[in-house]
């Protein structure tokens, strides 16, 4: 595998993982919301 595609790997890995923890974040936010 070339190195350029093994970078856009490792990026499209990344913003998976930056996906989940900002879903995380907004229900964390909502849950809270709801509660006060």
């Amino acid at each position: 595998m070339p190195s350029s595609v093994s970078g856009f790997v490792e990026v499209i890995l990344a913003l998976r993982a930056g996906a989940v923890v900002v879903v995380v974040v907004v229900v964390m936010v909502v849950v809270v919301v709801e509660e006060m």
